[in-house]
């Protein structure tokens, strides 16, 4: 009887010694299994993210291309009150185009370009007889419209309002034609066109209902 006792503690002994094994073979299985998804959790968001910042690079060299094409200086008329009045415009990009180094920026990096990209605008006007007699203003943060090639200028530092297309050909100071903004645009987001040659546009101040319109053809520097 003793004898049978002993033989049902061995193995009550044995079985309870290989359940704890069986446990702790399942908790490390368990921990494996979760340190892999973790794994595959981090590499997931990381190839999200860096596709999105992809992306958004796609998007600011497309940008960029805009701003390149547009910046410099630009001069013309404007009639005003049946004098004519010259008119200059200088376009300053806020941040140089990035040039690629083989690295993959990241997300913050981009967004971040996206978001600072802007145009420094400096407007003068002047009588042709006397360029002391100029007036002007300077305007920061001025994002044209990279889809229909306007851009919008206004500010509490210019007693007027100035917008603006790109165009290819001015045939004076009538209304600039949208359609031709637009396929130029195109053309610039799509890397077929390196440089804006005019812009036209309209004037509209402050302490007056009327409009006047202008164009101004790129200075060769």
């Amino acid at each position: 009887m003793k004898h049978l006792r002993s033989i049902i503690i061995g193995l009550g002994l044995i079985a309870g010694c290989n359940s704890q094994k069986s446990d702790e073979k399942i908790r490390e299985v368990s921990n494996i299994q979760g340190q892999e998804a973790a794994r595959n959790s981090i590499a997931a968001e990381r190839e999200y993210v860096d596709s999105k910042a992809q992306a958004a690079e796609v998007d600011l060299e497309k940008r960029q291309r805009f701003y390149q094409a547009l910046a410099g200086r630009y001069e013309g008329s404007i009639l005003v009150n049946r004098s004519n009045f010259k008119i200059r415009f200088t376009l300053a990009p806020s941040l140089p185009r990035y040039v690629p180094s083989g690295r993959v920026r990241t997300w913050e990096e981009v967004t971040a370009d996206l978001t600072n990209l802007s145009f420094n605008v400096q407007i003068v006007q002047w009588n042709p007889e006397s360029s002391f007699s100029a007036v002007g203003c300077l305007v920061a943060n001025v994002r044209p419209d990279i889809i229909t090639g306007r851009i919008n200028v206004s500010s509490e530092a210019c007693p007027n309002f100035y917008s603006f297309q790109i165009a290819e050909e001015v045939t004076g100071q009538g209304e600039a034609d949208p359609q031709m903004a637009t396929s130029l645009a195109m053309a610039i987001g799509e890397g077929k066109l390196e440089s804006v040659a005019q812009i036209q546009g309209r004037m509209q101040p402050t302490s007056n209902a009327n409009v006047y319109n202008f164009s101004a053809s790129r200075i060769q520097e």
